[in-house]
């Protein structure tokens, strides 16, 4: 992550030891720079083969390790791999052209530690950057605090007040206090799955979140966790939503709506 001179091209400010493969954009206010980002290619063993699939799932520490008995509980036709259909609505099933590694439409045994085995460099965290820093900044004072929990894998945090809101796949909420780090609740959860593409945004004193599922979900914006209403359309959700002269447009799989308050 860099800062460049917007006139000359030339390097401010780096912290090169965050996450290796980043789908989140930094947010920022006058005084502070939130980044976060999670990526399986930054982790690897039980958290990273367990965030491939509904959180419901828990796998022994044998299926951790043997590709026989991992492979045993999704195989229905007992062939010894696994194809597509076999595996449940899941990451899984999203990256399914990754794991099939020779490409025969297959999941075999030989390909199963792609999803433990560590995919590169960089750490799942959350960096909070002060201004004025020059050169590296890793582990000087320019960084005032890291999260490393529930982070998110495409949804960009929030900034509201003295808050910073984080949204994680399957629909897990957090909210720290953007000058100390601690949150004032963390791993809430909305009850609706799915991944969570879109990021957060905010309209007046509520907060607004999509699933990919098609649930659009209002949150208080404030330090508890409290949903207010949840709507369906029952498309796909993929782009963060945005607000103009008080209309919020949202872009689905099919449509783009526009919504705002009914005249009196």
């Amino acid at each position: 992550m860099v800062s460049l001179n917007p006139e000359s091209g030339e390097l401010i400010w780096k912290i090169d030891d965050t996450n290796s493969f980043p789908c989140t954009t930094p947010t920022g206010t006058k005084d502070q720079l939130f980044f976060a980002a999670w990526s399986a290619n930054s982790t690897g063993g039980r958290e990273k083969l367990e965030a491939h699939f509904d959180d419901e799932l828990v796998f022994t520490d044998d299926e951790l390790v043997d590709p026989n008995l991992f492979f045993s509980r999704f195989d229905q036709d007992e062939g010894g791999v696994i194809n597509k259909e076999e595996l449940p609505q899941s990451r899984a099933q999203d990256v399914f052209k990754w794991l099939d590694r020779n490409k025969n439409d297959l999941w075999e045994k030989d390909e199963f530690f792609i999803l433990t085995k560590p995919g590169g460099k960089g750490r799942n965290v959350m960096v909070t950057i002060n201004p004025g820093g020059e050169a590296i900044l890793n582990g000087t004072d320019f960084i005032s605090w890291e999260w490393k929990k529930h982070l998110p894998y495409v949804a960009s945090p929030l900034v509201s007040e003295n808050r910073v809101i984080l949204v994680k796949s399957l629909g897990i909420i957090t909210c720290l206090n953007s000058k100390t780090g601690k949150p004032f609740y963390e791993g809430k959860r909305t009850g609706i799955k799915g991944e969570y593409f879109s990021s957060p945004i905010k309209a007046g004193n509520k907060i607004l979140i999509t699933s990919s599922l098609g649930s659009i979900i209002i949150l208080e914006d404030g330090e508890e966790f409290r949903i207010l209403a949840q709507n369906e359309i029952d498309e796909e959700i993929i782009a963060t939503p945005a607000i103009v002269d008080n209309t919020i447009y949202l872009r689905s799989a099919d449509n783009l709506w526009a919504f705002k308050e009914s005249p009196q």
